[in-house]
């Protein structure tokens, strides 16, 4: 069964950091087998992740507004025979950026009209 997790809503020229932290249970920081698998289920969205910091998952928004779903799927066995899989579902929703200035320029002057 998966974790769900509500992620926070962006505009379509925003990301943000999904950092994910592993705990045993006994709510202990805890250790998985390589690095998490991202994978999009629905929606528009892209992902980075940098391989020297595997548990940060950036959120990327595409041009495109509307609902995104994806999973983060990882190992907790740390037994190289041995697969397990923790799933991690979010779901969340990009809008449209607003406008925020309004930014102006001047055209030359001129003598004026009567």
């Amino acid at each position: 069964m998966a974790e769900a997790l509500a992620a926070p809503s962006i505009t379509n020229v925003q990301e943000y950091d999904l950092v994910l932290n592993p705990k045993d249970d006994l709510q202990q920081p805890g250790l998985i087998d390589g690095a998490p698998i991202v994978e999009l289920v629905s929606g528009d969205v892209t992902f980075r992740q940098d391989p020297a910091t595997p548990l940060i998952v950036t959120v990327v928004s595409t041009s495109t507004t509307g609902n995104y779903e994806f999973n983060v799927n990882a190992d907790p066995n740390l037994d190289p025979e041995v697969t397990g899989s923790l799933v991690l579902n979010v779901q969340g929703t990009v809008t449209a950026a607003e406008v925020s200035g309004l930014g102006a320029t001047f055209g030359e002057a001129r003598t004026r009209t009567a």
